[in-house]
């Protein structure tokens, strides 16, 4: 795939996703992201309104991502689990349903 290409695959050419999860303290939470500390990294992660209601600052969390790549920003979507993050990408591969609609 070329840099100038937008990409919503689930999977890289060896047919796993990148992220698969992640798991680390909830640092903070706005507008309907989650920044989670990683190993010193943080990740911001849009999650459905439940799931942030449920993340409080110190916390440990457990989200399964959706990586949604574009030529302007990469993107992770974070799943209670397995299941939400397989209806999500179902959803996605809908014409014309995209994350907003899709997250619900």
């Amino acid at each position: 795939m070329s840099p100038d290409e937008s990409s919503d695959k689930f999977e890289n050419e060896s047919g796993c996703s990148v992220i698969g999860w992640i798991q680390g303290e909830v640092v903070s939470r706005r507008d309907g992201v989650v920044t989670v500390n990683v190993g010193g990294v943080g990740y911001d992660v849009i999650v459905p309104q439940r799931l942030l209601a449920d993340a409080l600052a110190g916390e440990q969390v457990t989200f399964f991502i959706h990586t949604s790549v574009r030529e302007d920003a990469i993107t992770l979507f974070g799943f209670a689990d397995e299941n939400e993050r397989s209806m999500f990408r179902l959803l996605l591969s809908t014409p014309g349903v995209g994350p907003s609609t899709a997250l619900g």
